[in-house]
């Protein structure tokens, strides 16, 4: 929106966000800033202060014979306007994971799914929408939305703070219960022989105090616990 001076829009769309999700005016500037950067710059950025860093203190590579490496390195990823980042979710991130989550979870209970909205001509024709026929004003989807006008209730058609299936899961683990969690890593570090480091700990340590984001590699070790526990898998 800086790019082609939509200002207005911008402002706009801020204080929507606000609405939804309270950011730190230094994180929007900082967000700002790096989207207008060169892609060459912006992906030595994303590989230098990746959020996954910390996998690699954690988990010992060496035992696995892997070298670690930030995805960025082998997908394009190109976030100036809406179809480059509808080309980006749809073909190498978001789609293809929900895809391979949807087709294991239906064919382990013998279920046939179906994606009606990705019907190739569904998809090429919201493809080459305009910007504003997906989002504007804080309102996305709005194409699908305008179709459920007098069908849905306005409050609900209309809302801008709609979220996905979500769990309060950084509640549990910083507040609610995190000694349960804890004690899973460490039964982790236990049982994984030395791939996941004793560090785990210390990430874990980081991530509840909040001097580390909030993230899901937690819960990555723990499931991986549980695997070896569940098929007796000895490392």
């Amino acid at each position: 929106m800086v790019k082609y001076f939509k200002l207005i829009t911008l402002v706009t769309d801020v204080k929507n966000l606000y609405k939804i999700r309270r950011i730190s005016s230094l994180t929007l500037i900082k967000g700002i800033i790096y989207q207008l950067l060169p892609s060459l710059i912006k992906q030595g950025i994303t590989n230098i202060n990746s959020s996954s860093d910390h996998i690699k203190n954690i988990i010992d590579s060496n035992r696995l014979n892997i070298k670690p490496f930030h995805p960025y390195t082998i997908i394009p990823i190109k976030y100036r306007t809406v179809p480059e980042i509808s080309e980006h979710l749809t073909f190498y991130s978001t789609l293809p994971k929900y895809l391979k989550w949807e087709d294991r979870n239906s064919m382990a209970h013998s279920v046939e799914a179906r994606v009606p909205f990705l019907d190739h001509r569904l998809v090429e024709f919201t493809y080459n929408l305009p910007d504003d026929f997906l989002e504007k004003d804080g309102i996305t989807k709005r194409v699908i939305r305008e179709a459920m006008k007098g069908l849905l209730p306005a409050e609900i058609q209309t809302r801008k703070d709609k979220m996905g299936f979500i769990t309060p899961e950084e509640q549990w683990v910083k507040k609610d219960n995190p000694d349960l969690f804890r004690k899973k890593i460490s039964e982790a570090i236990s049982l994984t022989n030395g791939i996941i480091k004793p560090e785990a700990i210390t990430y874990f340590d980081d991530v509840v105090k909040g001097t580390l984001s909030f993230n899901y590699t937690y819960w990555r070790i723990i499931m991986f616990s549980e695997w070896l526990q569940k098929f007796k898998i000895l490392i």
